[in-house]
C-alpha cells in the first residue's frame, strides 16, 4: 500500500564518510553506525549498533525479539562466513497447536497472540558477531539505542503514518498501546517526541550482562512470565538454549561473476542462485530493461525457483536440503526449457502451488562497509509489521509473529 503522505525527503540514503559506509532504512540508526564508524569501529561493530538502534526507531522490523541472517566479508582473508539466527520453535509447540478440536485451522492464533511468537534470535546474534568480528566494548554499541529510547527522538512523517495504518493492532496490547500511541489512542503525528523508557531499561540491562540477560536472565524471564500469564509457550530453558549457527555460504556463478549469499535455513539465497541460473541461458540484456519480454522471462524463473522452495527446502535441523541438486547448472537448464516465451505457466503445473501470499514490507535489511573494506550485511524481522503487536510487560520490547512461518496443518502449505 503506498504512503500517501511520503515525500523524497523522507528517502533515507545510505551514508558514506571518510571512516566507511552505512545504508540502513532509517536515519537515526544509520548515523548510530557512522558515529561507531567514527570511534573507531568496525562494520562488525557498526552493524551491531545499527542493529539495535533499529530496534528503537523502526519498531514494525527492527527488533531485539525477531530472528535473521547476516553476512560478514573479512578483507584480509577473502573469505566470507554467514550467520543464521532464525527464530525457533519453543520446546512446547505442536504441530496441532494452530488448529481447533475439529482440525480446522485457527491462523489469527499464531498472528496476534503469545502463542505465535517463537523464540528470538537477534540479541545472541549480535553477540556471537561480537565475540568473532567487534573490536569496541559492546557498551558503546548498544550505547547510541540505549540514548533513542531514553531521550527519545522526533517522529518522522512515514512513522506516524505507519503507526496510524496499524492502529488497530498496536491498541489489543496494553503495553503497545502505551508506547506507540498517545493517550487518546491516536498514532504520534509528525513532530512529535516518542520515548521508550522501558526499552532503554531493557537495553541498559543487555549492555551491563550480555545477551545471557535477554537469553533467561532478568529481561527473559520478564518475557517469559509474559508467556505464562498470556498463554505463550516459550520458556527461560528455550531462550537459554537458543544457538546462532555460523555456516558456509552458498556460492554459484553468473556469466563468470562469483556469487556468494545466505544458505539454509534461509531459503533466499537458493532461490537468487537458482534464478540467475536460469537466466544465464537467455540474453536478458538484448530483452531490455522493463520489457514485456523481460519482465515475462523474469516472472517464469522466479514462478520456477519459488515452487523448488515450496516443494523442496526446510530447516536444516530436520531436513536434508538438496543443495548440490537446486545450484546445479543442468538443474537450471531443465527447469528454464518448460519457459513459453509466449505463455505465462499456470503456477498450479509447478509442483507445490503455494498460493497467493500478498507482498509485505515487514523485513529490514543493511549494509556496512568499513575503511578497511570488511562488509557486514544483515537482515532479520518480527515477521509481519510489528509482529504479534505485543510488548512484553515491563521490557517495551516488540515480540515477534514468527510461528505463523510453520504449517499449521501437516500437508498443507500455509498462507497469509
Amino acid at each position: 500500500m503506498s504512503n500517501p503522505n511520503f515525500n523524497e525527503n523522507d528517502i533515507h540514503h545510505p551514508v558514506v564518510a571518510q571512516e566507511g559506509m552505512v545504508a540502513s532504512q532509517e536515519a537515526l540508526a544509520t548515523q548510530a553506525g557512522v558515529e561507531i564508524l567514527r570511534q573507531g569501529g568496525n562494520a562488525a561493530d557498526a552493524a551491531i549498533a545499527v542493529g539495535f538502534a533499529l530496534a528503537v526507531t523502526l519498531p514494525r522490523a527492527g527488533n531485539i525479539a525477531g530472528g535473521g541472517n547476516l553476512m560478514v566479508f573479512t578483507q584480509a582473508s577473502g573469505g566470507v562466513a554467514t550467520l543464521d539466527y532464525r527464530e525457533q520453535a519453543p520446546a512446547a509447540a505442536q504441530a496441532t497447536m494452530f488448529q481447533s478440536r475439529d482440525g480446522k485451522v485457527e491462523a489469527e492464533r499464531a498472528w496476534s497472540t503469545h502463542e505465535g511468537v517463537a523464540v528470538p534470535g537477534t540479541v545472541r546474534a549480535l553477540y556471537a558477531l561480537h565475540e568473532r568480528h567487534g573490536s569496541l566494548p559492546m557498551p558503546e554499541l548498544i550505547a547510541p539505542s540505549i540514548r533513542l529510547a531514553r531521550e527519545g527522538f522526533i517522529v518522522w512523517p512515514e512513522l506516524s503514518w505507519h503507526l496510524g495504518l496499524y492502529a488497530s493492532l498496536l491498541r489489543r496490547n496494553a503495553a503497545t498501546r502505551a508506547i506507540f500511541l498517545r493517550p487518546d489512542g491516536e498514532p504520534w503525528a509528525a513532530g512529535e517526541r516518542l520515548l521508550q523508557q522501558d526499552l532503554a531499561n531493557s537495553l541498559e540491562a543487555i549492555a551491563a550482562g550480555g545477551a545471557a540477560v535477554f537469553h533467561g536472565g532478568s529481561v527473559g524471564q520478564a518475557i517469559t512470565a509474559d508467556m505464562r500469564k498470556h498463554g505463550g509457550h516459550i520458556t527461560e530453558e528455550d531462550l537459554a538454549a537458543f544457538t546462532a549457527v555460523w555456516r558456509e555460504p552458498l556460492r554459484s556463478s553468473y556469466r563468470g561473476h562469483e556469487v556468494v549469499s545466505i544458505p539454509p535455513s534461509s531459503s533466499g539465497g537458493l532461490c537468487l542462485l537458482l534464478m540467475l541460473n536460469m537466466l544465464e541461458g537467455y540474453d536478458v540484456a538484448g530483452l531490455g530493461a522493463q520489457t514485456a519480454g523481460g519482465l515475462h522471462l523474469l516472472s517464469e524463473v522466479m514462478r520456477r525457483a519459488y515452487a523448488e522452495r515450496s516443494d523442496q527446502l526446510g530447516d536444516p535441523a530436520f531436513w536434508d536440503n538438496p543443495v548440490d541438486k537446486l545450484l546445479s547448472k543442468d538443474f537450471a537448464a531443465e527447469l528454464a526449457r518448460g519457459i513459453d516465451p509466449a505463455a505465462a505457466t499456470p503456477s498450479l503445473q509447478l509442483k507445490t502451488a503455494p498460493g497467493y501470499v500478498e507482498p509485505g514490507s515487514e523485513t529490514t535489511s543493511y549494509t556496512i562497509v568499513d575503511r578497511q573494506g570488511n562488509c557486514v550485511v544483515n537482515t532479520y524481522s518480527l515477521n509481519a509489521n510489528y509482529g504479534s503487536g505485543i510488548v512484553a510487560l515491563g521490557t517495551g520490547i516488540l515480540l515477534n509473529n514468527c510461528m505463523h512461518n510453520f504449517p499449521f496443518k501437516i500437508g498443507e502449505v500455509s498462507v497469509r
